[in-house]
């Protein structure tokens, strides 16, 4: 949001895309609608019938980026590949991901399972890929993160304390 308008962000990627669903699972009307806008516009989008299961899996993976907050703002690029930092992130997306399925949630979906089974070398090789494509530095460390701060560190402390109860 700048100045109360919404930009939107797309990756380049064809599976980016929005996911949506109703918190009890059905298909109803009004998701079929948002559907069919989605396909009138040729937006890839995805309708998820655990859509509860999405966002908490969801959040566990984007909560990490608390790591690269300073006191002032946000981490430059090289600090953020650092090897201390990504460790940071790596064993704290692990430790999310893990959480979430002992809570009896599924991790969905299967890419994010799949990150909990990476090792700590591969997820920091993995965000050092990410961090040398300028959408995803925008997106990472530029003004979205900027002003996701507060929401991003509410969500951390959130779900930490349902995850550990």
């Amino acid at each position: 949001m700048l100045n109360g308008i919404l930009y939107a962000q797309f990756g380049t990627e064809k599976h980016q895309g929005t996911i949506f669903g109703e918190i009890n699972g059905d298909i109803t009307e009004r998701v079929k609608e948002l559907a069919r806008i989605f396909e009138a516009s040729d937006l890839h989008y995805e309708i998820q019938k655990n859509i509860k299961a999405f966002h908490i899996s969801h959040n566990a993976t984007a909560i990490v980026i608390k790591h690269f907050y300073t006191n002032t703002g946000m981490m430059d690029v090289e600090t953020a590949k650092s090897e201390s930092t990504l460790l940071k992130i790596a064993t704290e997306l692990k430790q999310n991901i893990h959480l979430v399925a002992k809570a009896g949630i599924p991790v969905i979906p299967a890419q994010t399972k799949l990150m909990g089974e990476l090792s700590a070398d591969d997820i920091i090789t993995m965000y050092r890929q990410m961090l040398s494509n300028d959408f995803t530095i925008d997106v990472l460390l530029g003004n979205h993160a900027v002003s996701a701060k507060a929401e991003i560190l509410l969500l951390d402390e959130i779900f930490h304390k349902k995850m550990l109860i």
